[in-house]
């Protein structure tokens, strides 16, 4: 990686070991604390709901509003820190996330929270990209990326594991509001320490406009998408409308990201790839499938049980050091194995927890050994998540690893917003069964289905045909 002046010519390589160290240790911590807050709130629904009015139907739009900010955005975002540079693009996604966590902590209603999250999905979706880009030109040898970047995921998983564990404490010890509020000292620490990074170069071919009606289309589209999903529980009408809204949206988009081809927003070159393209639906289905059941199982634990929000965090302890765990083993079995074997077995050991809950069902109360299937659909997930983000930036140009790497994040977001509002709108049509049943079965289905696209997606690209031998010399011996 090579720093710039800000407004100059590229400078020398910034090389040093103590630097290169701090410069990472504030990249994973950067990638912590918007994981924590994509998940943080899951186990403090029911504290959140009385403090801040929200209706029962409303309680998923806390987590939805998240990832309609997060999923939405994330795309512009990477294509931004490509343009102009990822430490401007990490201080002020950082600044806004701060801000929005404050809006959050301090709302008086419903509307002002929600509003808030939707803002910290925004900043988290631009500060992501920057920061598994600048992790990759931080390490431009093939096994120190990757080691990087398994690095960077276990912080994300951690991350999301924290939120699990930590968000039930927080909310009993400290209070609702210091869910959100706690963010803000921790983005002021870390505002410094990224804006000491070494810049990366912009990308000459970004620095112009933003394809800002791209722009404008994608995030929209997919805004309507989710927002439709999500209504439609409560409001068919409305939700249909929104929905077919965001579909026609998504139909445009993908026909002026077709026109444009390399200048789009998401270049046709990125997508080429059979083997990105399936790493993008496998990651949108495991790593969404997980946090649409974690969130239908955290409210069984809370509903059925009768756990309080802390001891429900420290009822998934076990799930946490089972994220960790496979996180550190992924990165050891890439080293023996092709990818797609680490991917496929990831979906498998998902799918098998997901079956175990939904046979088991909790009926026999919160026993520790319903904590094992849990513990299976996060490793699972976990060992899905490292090759496949490394698969996400392999081969792509320094100056598009940024939108790579967004389009692989945004794809856990929607698929996780998506999953959870499509099947809490198919417990509500299937009203005999628990709905948590119906969310569980559902999901080991698209899990089983992740497990052959794996199958069929990952595997390596055809052996090129020999070179045809040369001719045979000509008599005199010339060719």
């Amino acid at each position: 990686m090579t720093t710039v002046d800000r407004d100059g010519p590229a400078a020398a390589p910034a090389t040093g070991p103590a630097r290169r160290r701090l410069a990472f240790a504030a990249l994973f911590a950067t990638q912590l604390v918007v994981m924590v807050e994509g998940t943080i709130v899951n186990v403090s629904l029911t504290v959140i709901r009385d403090v801040y009015g929200l209706a029962e139907e409303q309680l998923s739009w806390v987590f939805i509003g998240f990832a309609i900010g997060f999923g939405a955005v994330m795309l512009v975002g990477g294509r931004l820190s490509d343009a102009i540079g990822a430490r401007r693009a990490l201080v002020g996604a950082v600044a806004l996330f701060a801000a929005a966590s404050l809006l959050c902590g301090l709302a008086g209603g419903p509307w002002t929270l929600l509003t808030g999250r939707v803002l910290q999905g925004v900043g988290g979706a631009a500060a992501i990209p920057a920061v598994l880009a600048t992790v990759a030109d931080l390490s431009p040898d093939p096994a120190a990326r990757r080691r990087a970047v398994a690095t960077l995921m276990a912080s994300s998983l951690v991350g999301a594991g924290l939120g699990l564990t930590a968000g039930g404490l927080v909310a009993e010890l400290m209070g609702a509001r210091w869910v959100f509020l706690i963010n803000v000292p921790l983005c002021l620490l870390l505002l410094p320490c990224l804006w000491a990074l070494p810049e990366r170069p912009a990308d000459r071919a970004a620095t112009g406009p933003l394809a800002t009606g791209q722009a404008f289309l994608l995030t929209t589209s997919l805004a309507a998408l989710l927002l439709g999903l999500t209504l439609i529980t409560a409001a068919r009408l409305p939700g249909a409308a929104v929905l077919t809204l965001g579909v026609v949206g998504a139909a445009l988009t993908v026909r002026a990201t077709r026109r444009a081809g390399d200048r789009a927003l998401v270049p046709v070159s990125l997508l080429a790839d059979r083997g990105r393209r399936a790493g993008y639906l496998v990651v949108a289905v495991t790593a969404g499938g997980s946090h649409a059941a974690f969130y239908h199982l955290q409210l069984m634990v809370q509903r059925d049980f009768g756990l309080g929000p802390a001891a429900t965090g420290l009822w998934f302890t076990p799930v946490i050091l089972a994220m960790i765990g496979a996180t550190v083993l992924s990165g050891r079995l890439l080293r023996r194995l092709p990818d797609r074997t680490v991917v496929v077995a990831g979906c498998l050991v998902s799918t098998a927890g997901l079956v175990w809950v939904a046979v088991d069902g909790g009926a026999s109360g919160p026993h520790p050994l319903l904590v094992v299937p849990m513990a299976m659909l996060a490793a699972g997930s976990a060992l899905c998540i490292v090759p496949l983000s490394v698969r996400a930036v392999a081969g792509v140009p320094p100056g598009r690893t940024g939108v790579a790497s967004a389009v692989l994040t945004s794809s856990q977001q929607v698929g996780g917003a998506a999953l959870l509002s499509g099947t809490t709108l198919l417990a509500a049509a299937l009203a005999g069964v628990p709905a948590r049943t119906t969310a569980v079965v559902a999901l080991a289905l698209v899990t089983a289905f992740a497990a052959v696209v794996a199958l069929r997606g990952l595997a390596p690209p055809d052996p090129a045909p020999p070179p045809e031998p040369p001719p045979p010399p000509l008599p005199g011996g010339h060719p």
